[in-house]
Order: C-alpha cells, then structure tokens, then sequence
C-alpha cells in the first residue's frame, strides 16, 4: 500500500504549533518499520535522510497559497496513493477516499473577531470539506472531538483522539547553570521571572495575565515577567498595558533549543489562554521541571490533570491569587515539579506516531 503524506510544513523556518506537530510527527514515523511505501509531498527538497520504503516528491509550484488544494490535486489526479494523510493546512479538492485529516482546534469559531474574515471563512470551509471527504478525523484532545460534534455535528465514529508528544531531546532536566544564565543574559532577562510562551493575543488572554501581573509586582517588586510569541488579534491593547507596566520583558520568536533554559530558570509558567485544542508548551515546562500554573478552560484540565493549579481565566484576581500561591511555597512550588515530571511522561511523539500509523495502515 501507498500512503501520501502532504509535508509542505516540514522546511519552515519559523514554525508554530500545529507546524512542529506535523515536523515531530513526520520524523518519527519515518522510523517506525513497515511494510507499506510512503510518499512526502513537499515544495522544496526535504532535509531527511529517508529509509528505503520512503519518497519525497517535490511538487513545485510558483504562487505563495494553494498549493495543496490545487498542486497536491493534480498529483492525487496523476499518481494517486491509496491512503492520504494531511497533518496541517487543507485537504486536497481531489483526494482519495482514504484521505485522513487532523484538526488541531476550532478557536475560530468560538473566538470568531480574533480571526480575519478571510480566514475564519477560509478555515470553516477547510474543516467542514475535511469532514465530508475524509475517512477518519484525528484530533488531539477528547475536548476537541467533542467540540467538533458540538459545532459542526460531526460523526463520532470517524474521530480519533491521538495526544501529541514534545522533543523529549531538547525539553528535559538540565543542571547546566551557565549555559541557562547566557541565555538570559542574551535576552535581557532577570530573576525572579514568570514565563509566557504563545501568540500575544486576546484569544490567549495575554492582557489577562499582564493586568494579573500588575498587581503581584505591588507585592513582589523585583519579580518580571517574560512574554515570547508572536503579535496577534488585539495586540494593541496588549502593547498599551505592557507600556505602563514595569517590569515586563517582551521578546518575539525565540530558536527552540533556547527555550529550556527559559522553562528551568523561571518561578513558574503561566498560561492564562481562553481556548486549547492540546496545549504543547504544558508539556514542555513540565518536561524541564517548571511548575505551571494554567487556564482551566478547553483541553488543558484534559492535559494535565492534577499535575499543575488551574485558574479561572476571566477571574484577574484568582490568577494572580494562584501565582502567589507557588512564588511563596517552595513545597508546593516542588510538588508541582515531581507531579509535571510524572504526568508528561504519559506523552511522547514515538506514542504519537505508533498510533497515527496505527490509524494510517487500518483505514
């Protein structure tokens, strides 16, 4: 059997969440034996050293959008695999009818003005012609597949819960002081510090977290807080709260490899988001000994469990409350760590891929 897989992510330099997913994903899989051959459709030659039962074929295509509706259609029309798998982006207009999608989240619908006409159109269009055509759905959380019953009426049967996993590489323990002070050093940073990794946007409740953080700084006057991600809808309004607020360091997209030291040498991460299909960076802190403290909407509950204390995110004062909380517990503050360590051991991206396999080779 032929199995497709659409890899026009893979060669990102700048990759988000649901691109890391599929650039984990595809890695790993690649490495699980097989009887089948698999294809990976890209735009540019793949960096990867491929088994034997493996093929990147480069589909190129001159525009900046929709090649994979329209160029991995005309392949699928060409020389059609029996099984496509498309981890990210959009199902092709013609696929074959063992076509397997992943849908991540449906945010856009739920935070509707945090997305362009555009794009909440585009996406809506993307995800429910993903529904129709595909033979199986896979989502990474219970919450997701259930909000995709919930909104779009969607047939259970054909959606599987595959958790995802984090480089467990890159994201672990480390005793390496010096290498974690350079790196604070590169970026301006100081302790104590709280951490944020995420677009910096209202869906993620970035200004929930500052206007938090403004009143733990009346208590705790020495205390930053870091902001990494990119800018996103209602930005402005962020800008404007961290303009009057001492104490906050904002830095745009950080190199992976210099995330852990951040993850280490932080009291605490924090992620205050309103709405998660998974939640990756949860297990990244966790896998690098942080305490975190998060939202207790969408996924993360799911995620977690009783791993990390969860707040209400549209209650200010409980977010800070429960910040306070680990900044002046170092019993708690040590728990949370012992609890993270064991709950993220319950995620890998080899179990991720064992099961996407699982689901590829069975359809």
């Amino acid at each position: 059997m032929i199995i497709g897989i659409d890899a026009i992510t893979f060669n990102y330099s700048k990759k988000t969440g649901v691109e890391w997913y599929a650039y984990y994903l595809i890695k790993e899989l690649i490495r699980i034996p097989s009887k089948n051959n698999f294809v990976l459709y890209s735009s540019s030659k793949l960096n990867l050293s491929l088994p034997t039962n493996w093929e990147n074929r480069v589909l190129v295509w001159p525009f900046k959008y929709f090649w994979s509706q329209i160029r991995l259609s005309f392949e699928m029309i060409l020389r059609k695999p029996e099984v496509l798998f498309v981890p990210v982006r959009a199902i092709p207009i013609f696929c074959p009818k063992k076509s397997v999608f992943v849908i991540q989240d449906l945010g856009y619908e739920v935070f509707s003005e945090s997305y362009s006409f555009w794009r909440r159109n585009y996406t809506r269009f993307v995800y429910r012609n993903a529904l129709k055509k595909a033979k199986k759905i896979l989502v990474p959380s219970e919450f997701t597949r259930q909000e995709l019953i919930r909104l779009y009426g969607a047939d259970s049967q054909k959606i599987r819960v595959i958790p995802l996993g984090y480089d467990q590489e890159i994201f672990k323990i480390s005793r390496d002081q010096q290498k974690n002070q350079e790196i604070l050093k590169k970026y301006g940073i100081k302790k104590p510090f709280l951490f944020y990794l995420g677009r910096k946007e209202k869906k993620k409740n970035t200004l929930g977290l500052i206007k938090a953080f403004q009143i733990l700084r009346k208590k705790f006057l020495d205390l930053e807080l870091v902001l990494v991600g990119s800018k996103g809808f209602g930005y402005q309004k962020i800008k404007s709260e961290i303009l009057k607020t001492k104490g906050i360091k904002e830095l745009d997209y950080l190199p992976v490899e210099d995330l852990p030291s951040l993850y280490q040498e932080a009291e605490a991460f924090v992620f205050p988001s309103f709405y998660e299909g998974f939640g990756l960076p949860l297990l990244e802190a966790m896998a690098c000994e942080c305490p975190v403290i998060a939202s207790q909407a969408g996924s993360l509950p799911e995620i977690s469990k009783e791993a990390i204390i969860y707040f209400n995110p549209n209650n200010i004062s409980e977010i800070a409350e429960k910040i306070q909380m680990v900044l002046i517990n170092q019993n708690l503050k040590d728990n949370l760590k012992k609890k993270g360590l064991i709950r993220v051991k319950d995620f890998s991206w080899q179990k991720c891929a064992r099961q996407t396999i699982q689901e590829l080779e069975n359809i």
